[in-house]
């Protein structure tokens, strides 16, 4: 699907906005790659003071911990974007890849 440079920003725009509402701030960098049939999300400086602090101290018990909290939340951000970009189309999230070492997150979406 091709979308044009008004609705990329739309993208960005809502994208942002939902991860500033669940998470109480924007991510430091956010980048949207346009793939045939799907949207790759990718986002930097997402994770939280304290997700830091817990990594920190906790390690891989944490990550894995905070891994299953985001994977579990995949559903709520779906449709906190698909609200509020209000298209004829949904996008579907279907695979979130998280590193909370390099604080990197891709939100694979399928457009439907």
């Amino acid at each position: 699907m091709e979308f044009t440079n008004e609705v990329k920003r739309k993208h960005l725009k809502a994208f942002t906005k939902v991860m500033k509402d669940s998470k109480g701030k924007g991510p430091r960098n956010i980048a949207i790659n346009y793939l045939a049939d799907e949207i790759h999300v990718v986002m930097e400086g997402h994770i939280s003071e304290y997700e830091k602090y817990l990594i920190k101290n906790f390690g891989q018990e944490a990550i894995e911990l905070l891994t299953n909290f985001h994977e579990r939340d995949i559903k709520n951000v779906e449709d906190n974007f698909n609200q509020h970009i209000k298209e004829n189309y949904n996008l579907e999230i279907y695979e979130l890849v998280t590193d909370f070492v390099s604080d990197v997150f891709v939100w694979k979406i399928r457009v439907r």
